[in-house]
């Protein structure tokens, strides 16, 4: 399978030419920067390189460089600017024109340079789609020559298996039976895992002296059927490089330094090592290799691997429940389990377990109480996996799912807050995996304007924009030059407010017509009285006012809540409306 390297740092764009590479039999993996690719482009020697004319942290002129200078290998350029000398596509890209470029390039020899589209022949309309159409033909064999294959192999398996375990139950002299060798699927996917810790590491390589050309780092040699990670990894994955302690203590409590901020440190500090975060009987680890998330562990049974796989709709109830019931744990062992009795697919493998760390990772920011720990703990072998997500990019979507307004108000301050970019030593942009818009809101923070006009000018959500503000604080990108009104005061104006608005109502309830209490023209449809009923009751609930001390408001609330009702019931019948409509005027002439 022809390795290709992907340099893209838009989320979307990623899926997107992951999924399509991935269709045509590439082994894609991905990088969001520049030095990302230039560390994959010098140890994993992809075939290929796809890369993005316009990347945030540098320029693709400038990595295009570096790349060969590195590697000798074609690049497709996507989005280039005009003139660039690189084979380009435009945005949005063809798939399909992306895929025939990456094979020509391929098919060329090494030593030739790639031609351009305008030098290569021209066949006429006739002889292409018969040409196109051959070549699909002969894709679509191979595919289904490949299910095939993978079919065979997988029935094989579960074959062997059964034959290990009627072995094992009949075994001779109630000798304790042996445990089975791993199949040939499980080898063929991710390699012999009990060797992976007796696997030597490779010679270090001196540095160049000055002035001097880098030496060639010939590529690793790979099992043909090894499924390669969709981020980097180092020389010697197997084992993590020592790295200095994060700056905080070894042991503390998550309510004085929030889970979200230790993963940002964990990465700051290339951290390798083990971050456990414990929340009553529940405890969750991360496992880091140079300050990138590298495995996961937890006993919670929402993190277990056949709970995510049923969530997401992979197993059936029947098969979620055998499963749990064997308790094959969470890791990479347990996904192969699944592959071999022909649950899952070979292709949902290593996407599950991916998916499975980076649940726990944000399960790991949700946690608002408990208490943390840091240890040299290495990762399991089989617990190993590496991520294309960076650790600041989880730490994003972590807040982004886990945080509300109350928890952001308290770390941020008020609206008045002016926040500010850090001047050193900023990690880039292109690592919290920002949205478009999310770029925008975070360039547009400089000092001088506060939360509120910022949130104002770029138009986005108040809670997306206080979220994607926290987590550029936590991962050192701005910080707080000047705090807004501090969160105890902003609460009790709040109920101040709050309690004046219930006076009111109620003043409204007593005094004025059903339609100034719904707070709607005597012209309104029944269908804008529903919706003035819905949202005035939701808001008055008297469940939303409980924090406020006050020992009349829930009794002014219940009264409020009666009036509202029959200010519906009345206004919603045209009968009853046209009678109180009268009895009004009455009311008024007299």
């Amino acid at each position: 399978m022809d390795r290709i390297l992907l340099v893209e740092d838009e989320i979307g764009s990623i899926a997107a030419l992951k999924r399509t590479l991935g269709r045509a039999g590439f082994d894609v993996v991905v990088a969001t920067n520049g030095a990302d690719a230039l560390s994959i482009a010098r140890h994993d020697r992809p075939l290929a390189i796809v890369l993005s004319g316009d990347l945030q942290d540098r320029s693709s002129e400038e990595l295009r460089r570096s790349l060969e200078a590195a590697i000798r290998a074609p690049v497709i350029l996507i989005g280039g600017a005009p003139g660039s000398r690189e084979p380009q596509l435009a945005r949005p890209v063809d798939g399909a024109l992306l895929v025939d470029r990456l094979r020509d390039a391929l098919s060329a020899p090494r030593d030739a340079p790639e031609p351009t589209p305008a030098t290569r022949p021209h066949a006429d309309g006739a002889a292409a789609l018969a040409a196109r159409r051959a070549l699909l033909a002969a894709r679509g064999q191979a595919e289904r020559a490949a299910r095939e294959k993978a079919e065979a192999a997988a029935k094989a398996a579960r074959d062997r298996q059964q034959e290990l375990q009627a072995e094992r139950a009949t075994g001779p002299g109630g000798a304790p039976p042996q445990q089975p060798e791993e199949s040939s699927l499980a080898t063929e996917l991710f390699g012999d895992l009990s060797a992976a810790e007796d696997e030597p590491a490779p010679p270090s390589i001196e540095p160049p002296a000055p002035g001097l050309p880098s030496p060639e780092i010939p590529p690793k040699e790979r099992a043909p059927a090894e499924i390669a990670s969709a981020a980097p990894r180092s020389a010697d994955a197997s084992r993590q490089t020592p790295a200095t302690k994060p700056p905080v203590p070894a042991r503390g409590s998550v309510e004085e330094l929030e889970a979200a901020r230790l993963l940002a440190v964990c990465h700051r500090s290339g951290w390798s090592g083990s971050l456990a975060i414990r929340e009553g009987a529940t405890t969750r680890r991360l496992f880091w290799d140079s300050g990138r998330v590298c495995g996961a562990t937890s006993n919670s049974a929402d993190d277990r691997l056949e709970n995510l796989a049923y969530r997401r709709g992979l197993l059936t109830r029947e098969q979620q429940r055998q499963v749990r019931a064997e308790g094959l744990g969470g890791g990479r062992r347990a996904a192969l389990t699944l592959v071999e009795r022909a649950y899952l697919k070979p292709a949902e493998l290593f996407p599950l377990v991916q998916e499975r760390v980076e649940e726990i990772a944000y399960a790991c920011c949700g946690c608002l109480r408990g208490e943390y720990e840091l240890s040299e703990e290495t990762v399991p072998t089989d617990e190993r996996v590496a991520l294309a997500r960076s650790p600041l990019s989880l730490l994003t979507e972590g807040i982004r799912r886990k945080y509300r307004m109350e928890r952001l108000v308290d770390a941020l301050g008020g609206p008045a807050t002016l926040l500010r970019p850090v001047e050193e030593a900023a990690p880039p942009i292109s690592e919290f995996g920002l949205t478009a818009q999310e770029r925008r809101l975070a360039a547009a923070v400089d000092g001088v304007r506060n939360v509120e006009e910022l949130l104002f000018e770029t138009g986005l959500d108040p809670l997306a924009g206080l979220q994607i503000f926290h987590a550029l604080c936590l991962g050192g990108h701005l910080e707080i030059a000047v705090r807004g009104l501090a969160a105890e005061l902003s609460h009790e104006l709040d109920a101040v407010i709050d309690a004046g608005r219930v006076a009111e109502k109620l003043r409204q309830a007593r005094e004025a017509s059903y339609f100034d209490v719904l707070g709607i023209d005597p012209s309104a449809t029944r269908y804008e009285v529903d919706q003035a009923y819905g949202r005035l009751a939701r808001e008055l609930d008297p469940l939303r006012f409980e924090p406020i001390e006050e020992p009349t408001l829930r009794a002014q609330l219940e009264e409020i809540q009666r009036v509202l009702a029959e200010a519906k019931d009345v206004l919603s019948d045209d009968t009853l409306r046209l009678q109180y409509a009268r009895h009004r005027r009455s009311d008024r002439s007299l």
